[in-house]
């Protein structure tokens, strides 16, 4: 099986992002000379121990016309426990012409299980559905995983590697790669 290598490169990391009841931001996605080919927004909402991550990417100019509109939400939702978010529920739905492709998964952290279900709808019918318990337990998405980066990665001057196991990440088992430069590659990454 194919084996795709997530590389997240902390560059700074003062403070964690969970003590805000709420927080928006919104990204632009630029490729060479094909110029801005998607944009993407994102949602984190802290309700006493509940939370929720949105985020929402949308293709623009050359692209849309390419994927066919694709566009793409993923939704976090679940509980803090001792300073991390610990998701309950995840869901991913893609679109792209008139196809819709959802994945819901289902996490119980007492039995270390995740259910996931599949829909595949087009022009609003649905066509396709599948329901099952997938062979790895993760305790993370990976929104929830981005971040929690901070509480599970200690040291974050030194370079590192760390694999992780994450929801949304099936073609590689789960497995989620991260590798921290360390001060002296960091000023290359910071300067691309």
């Amino acid at each position: 099986m194919k084996k795709w290598i997530i590389r997240i490169i902390i560059v700074v990391v003062a403070t964690t992002l969970l003590p805000a009841q709420s927080m928006e931001a919104e990204y632009r996605v630029s490729f060479g000379i094909l110029g801005e080919i998607g944009n993407a927004k994102a949602h984190l909402e802290r309700n006493g121990e509940r939370y929720r991550i949105e985020i929402e990417g949308v293709s623009t100019g050359f692209a849309k016309s390419l994927s066919r509109n694709r566009k793409e939400k993923q939704v976090s939702e679940g509980h803090i426990s001792k300073g991390v978010l610990v998701p309950d529920r995840y869901s991913i739905v893609r679109s792209y012409a008139n196809k819709v492709i959802k994945k819901t998964y289902t996490i119980d952290h007492h039995n270390k299980k995740v259910q996931r279900i599949v829909k595949k709808m087009e022009d609003g019918k649905l066509v396709w559905q599948e329901k099952k318990q997938l062979d790895f337990y993760a305790q993370n998405d990976l929104l929830s995983l981005y971040f929690n980066m901070a509480a599970l990665i200690p040291e974050k001057e030194k370079g590192a590697y760390y694999k992780f196991k994450a929801l949304g990440a099936e073609k590689q088992k789960g497995d989620v790669e991260v590798i921290v430069a360390d001060k002296d590659t960091r000023s290359l990454y910071e300067n691309e």
